[in-house]
């Protein structure tokens, strides 16, 4: 048997025992469906993401795999992701990746800007790429900025986009 009633209808119900079996059989109120804002297209090189319009507090979508976690999948719509254990995955639509000292991702990333402490292992499309000392990035490499901190390593397929200053 599955319940469709919303955990915090169901909730409610158990502070007030009289509206309990009024909350079991009412159904899930809609959420209101908003139609997503997508920025115009815009021009310069096309393997670039296209930018997102940032957020601010509380509407930001931030995750984070924390020590000792492991994840696998695809990951999407995304503002911040901040990787601390191990991510295998396809990262899309995403502003910012943060990958700490232990953090580990392999995988596919197309994302605004990169901060890199820990590995990253795979392909990278990225407008702004920042390879601290303690990081090690390998793979197919495509960005428009880099900046690498003394000690800090990249290697593979690495290719500067040309895109011009006002697109970055």
């Amino acid at each position: 048997m599955t319940d469709t009633t919303e955990p915090s209808s169901f909730l409610e119900a158990l502070d007030q025992p009289e509206r309990a079996e009024e909350a079991a059989t009412a159904p899930p109120a809609a959420a209101p469906v908003e139609p997503e804002a997508r920025p115009a297209p815009r021009p310069g090189d096309p393997s670039l993401p296209p930018r997102r319009p940032r957020r601010e507090g509380a509407d930001i979508h931030r995750m984070v795999v924390g020590r000792e976690i492991k994840l696998s999948g695809t990951i999407s719509a995304c503002d911040q992701l901040l990787v601390e254990g191990t991510i295998e995955a396809d990262l899309t639509d995403c502003d910012d990746l943060q990958i700490a000292e232990m953090g580990l991702f392999k995988g596919c990333a197309s994302i605004g800007e990169a901060d890199i402490r820990g590995r990253f292992e795979g392909t990278l499309i990225v407008r702004n790429l920042i390879v601290r000392a303690s990081a090690k990035v390998t793979g197919k490499i495509r960005y428009a900025q880099l900046q690498i901190e003394r000690g800090g390593q990249i290697s593979g397929d690495v290719v500067a986009l040309e895109v011009g200053d006002e697109e970055i």
